[in-house]
């Protein structure tokens, strides 16, 4: 139901942007730009203008590492966020930030695909379980995670564990899933979150959200249970024509945004 001023209730905007951690910065593999433009003394500017831009609610990132982190907290004063590190000595993770009175409430859980959940020995990658509460006293779970690219698609291995241990800790109403999941629309893994009830906003959109091993791919999303809509934003970001990063964006992806409501 629309508000007199058009604006939805019980509804939040919600950004995921994978940022481009240094730690993938590995030889060769961005030869196509210049070091000066990799800088993250350079990208992290852009980076914010960009988040600013597009103003979300809930702002979802992936490959932060600590310094970086620390770095968002202090230019989005209008936000308080929480950080899930890899249980590794790899400092990467995802971090999740809320802006403030806008939700009655909101509660951060770092949850772990670990090896009671049969997700393999290496218990390293993070999913950030936020909790956003309504000021009606309707809640929705918004869960921001990174999944291994893994070239094999067979039950068992790393990428197929996590997407089954986020399957499992999900209800299936009122819950956004949202990140880089480094698989295409049509991935087998894509698959599961689709019968698992998870619609994809953006399906119907042939848009890029990322520049992977020198391809244009789409890998990052918002997916959302039956009840909620998902509205994707209408922006220029979405769609590009030139490798990236370069000079006018910052990172390997582009920021993916989308209106949340409940309906």
């Amino acid at each position: 139901m629309l508000w007199a001023g058009g604006s939805y209730a019980d509804s939040f905007r919600l950004v995921t942007y994978n940022i481009l951690s240094d730690e993938y910065l590995w030889d060769g593999i961005y030869d196509y730009v210049s070091d000066d433009v990799l800088s993250w003394e350079n990208r992290r500017g852009k980076i914010i203008e960009r988040i600013k831009e597009l103003n979300p609610d809930v702002l979802c990132l992936q490959e932060l590492n600590t310094a970086s982190f620390e770095c968002f907290k202090e230019a989005l004063k209008a936000y308080e966020g929480s950080y899930a590190k890899k249980a590794s000595s790899s400092d990467d993770g995802v971090g999740t930030f809320c802006k403030k009175y806008i939700f009655k409430e909101t509660c951060h859980n770092v949850v772990f695909c670990d090896g009671t959940s049969n997700c393999g020995r290496l218990a390293t990658q993070p999913a950030l379980f936020t909790t956003l509460l309504f000021k009606d006293g309707k809640s929705i779970l918004v869960v921001n995670t990174k999944i291994r690219w893994s070239k094999e698609i067979k039950p068992g291995n790393s990428a197929s564990n996590h997407v089954q241990f986020i399957l499992k800790s999900i209800s299936k109403t009122g819950t956004v899933v949202v990140g880089d999941f480094n698989m295409k629309p049509d991935h087998p893994l894509m698959m599961d979150f689709y019968s698992a009830g998870l619609q994809d906003g953006f399906s119907h959109k042939n848009t890029y959200s990322c520049y992977a091993n020198k391809e244009f791919q789409r890998i990052d999303y918002i997916l959302s249970t039956r009840d909620l809509k998902s509205i994707p934003f209408e922006s220029p970001f979405l769609i590009t024509a030139q490798p990236i990063p370069n000079e006018n964006e910052p990172s390997d992806h582009l920021p993916v945004g989308s209106l949340i409501v409940y309906e």
